[in-house]
């Protein structure tokens, strides 16, 4: 649906090498963009020509239930984090397709107001 291309991706498992590619691009002057979930159809999230994080190994979810918290890695779904959280009788109030990506939705869909 989209025709925007990064010139790289950088498929990334661990914080460190989310911070490494980040170092990457600013130390070569490239235009930076994240996948985490990969479900924004507009292509809004995708830097043309630049260097692309690429999370969606980044999957885990840690669920603390005496906190209430989880924490929960970049490329997670919504899925992911219902899947886990329901397990302790917790819910995350927000979305309805379990494929959307997480990340997007807490942080408004990569919407800027």
């Amino acid at each position: 649906m989209i025709d925007h291309r990064p010139a790289i991706v950088a498929r990334c498992v661990s914080a460190a090498d989310v911070r490494s590619a980040v170092t990457f691009a600013r130390e070569h002057g490239i235009l930076l963009s994240v996948r985490g979930g990969g479900h924004h159809i507009a292509g809004n999230a995708i830097a043309p020509g630049g260097l692309a994080i690429e999370l969606s190994a980044m999957r885990t979810v840690r669920v603390d239930p005496e906190q209430r918290i989880a924490r929960v890695g970049g490329g997670a779904l919504l899925g992911d984090v219902d899947h886990e959280t329901q397990s302790f009788g917790l819910a995350t109030p927000l979305g309805i397709n379990s494929t959307t990506g997480f990340a997007g939705l807490c942080l408004g869909g990569g919407f800027a107001g």
